[in-house]
């Protein structure tokens, strides 16, 4: 017995190194998206040898920046569970910089010069990091939008058919291409209702405001009339990123085969929940699903514990099967945001507790169409 014990652990320990090995020389997980990045870098690099109009070819769209006179590309990875880290990488090799590490996962860069780098670096995976930008054109793979068109994984592909999105917001050009099918020949508005406008005629069961579901109605209206926010396009870039078909400029939207419900509202509750009924009304009568999107989230709409009466009234409708989709703030100006340090206490919310919070401030500077954040730790 003694023996076999001893000559079994012998036979371990001789292949545990091996194993080891095995484990860090398997190819880190890179998504593809990161590897079409990095080829559109690796090409950009040698379009443009010159380091100053090189950044400016890529800072728009790339997580690129200017550190100790080095192009920096920044990059998240995922460590192998051994624990090991990189800083035997950044002390060898003055090309990679490491930043934060935590849970398992480190931030770091790369001379853009020498993205060869990463092929050697000891990860279990590695992806570039994500950059907030102004554009579409990287969207719909960065969201993984692109598998649910072409249907990988799924039982069928997914680009909206059957389906109408209902905006609610302010700002609409009708006309604009990117509202029409691909082939630009027909536009794929089924209607819009302006409360703004006097003229009628109104939607059935309310008596104020146009509604207009014809093409030759909507080209003739052109867009809709001036709000309390002034002309505006909100209204128009929300419905090209929920669902815009590309009209030829490679900037298609989230569900391009969606038909679309626009509702130039009158920025109140009441006027918001009439146009969230209108929208069910139309979806019901022509059997299609609908998503119904606020990107405003008018903080004087409802609680924050979702009591209200515009929370109750989604809430019935959300049982219907309609499906909402509201943005996270959005009033920088407005004086209700707060701004207090807290000394082990906690909020309670119901059915939770939320324990250890830290900071809860109001960080925005710019007014009216501008996101609002809040630090908790």
């Amino acid at each position: 017995m003694t023996v076999r014990f001893i000559l079994s652990l012998s036979l371990f320990l001789l292949f545990l190194p091996a194993a080891f090995s095995q484990e860090h020389e398997e190819a880190a997980e890179v998504p593809m998206a990161t590897r079409l990045a990095l080829s559109e870098l690796e090409a950009l690099v040698d379009l443009h040898p010159d380091p100053d109009k090189l950044y400016a070819a890529v800072s728009g769209q790339y997580p690129v920046a200017w550190i100790h006179n080095r192009l920096m590309v920044g990059f998240v990875g995922r460590l192998h569970l051994d624990g090991s880290d990189m800083q035997e990488a950044e002390s060898l090799d003055e090309a990679v910089q490491v930043g934060a590490q935590r849970g398992g996962i480190v931030s770091f860069r790369v001379d853009i010069q020498h993205l060869d780098r990463l092929n050697d670096l000891n990860l279990k995976g590695w992806q570039m990091a994500s950059k907030a930008v102004p554009d579409l054109e990287k969207a719909l793979y960065g969201t993984r939008t692109d598998s649910v068109h072409s249907g990988f994984g799924l039982p069928q592909s997914f680009t909206g058919n059957d389906v109408l999105i209902g905006i609610v917001d302010w700002g609409f050009d009708y006309t604009h291409p990117m509202f029409y099918d691909t082939a630009m020949t027909t536009s794929r508005i089924r209607g819009i209702w302006d409360q703004f406008r006097t003229g009628g005629p109104s939607p059935a069961g309310f008596d104020y405001g146009r509604v207009e579901d014809t093409p030759e109605g909507l080209a003739a209206l052109g867009s809709d009339t001036a709000n309390v926010y002034s002309y505006s396009y909100h209204g128009t870039h929300v419905g090209g990123i929920a669902g815009g078909a590309g009209a030829g400029t490679g900037l298609m939207g989230m569900a391009p085969s969606a038909e679309l419900l626009f509702a130039t509202f009158l920025v109140d509750e009441s006027a918001a929940m009439d146009a969230f009924a209108w929208m069910q009304d139309v979806a019901e009568a022509d059997g299609k699903r609908l998503v119904i999107n606020m990107s405003w989230s008018l903080p004087q709409f409802g609680t924050r514990d979702g009591l209200g009466m515009i929370n109750q009234y989604i809430n019935a409708m959300s049982e219907d099967g309609v499906v909402f989709v509201g943005s996270g703030g959005n009033n920088g100006d407005s004086d209700f945001h707060i701004a207090h340090d807290f000394q082990g206490d906690s909020f309670a919310f119901p059915g939770s507790v939320l324990s250890r919070v830290g900071q809860c401030q109001h960080v925005g500077t710019k007014p009216h169409h501008v996101g609002r954040a809040r630090s908790v730790v």
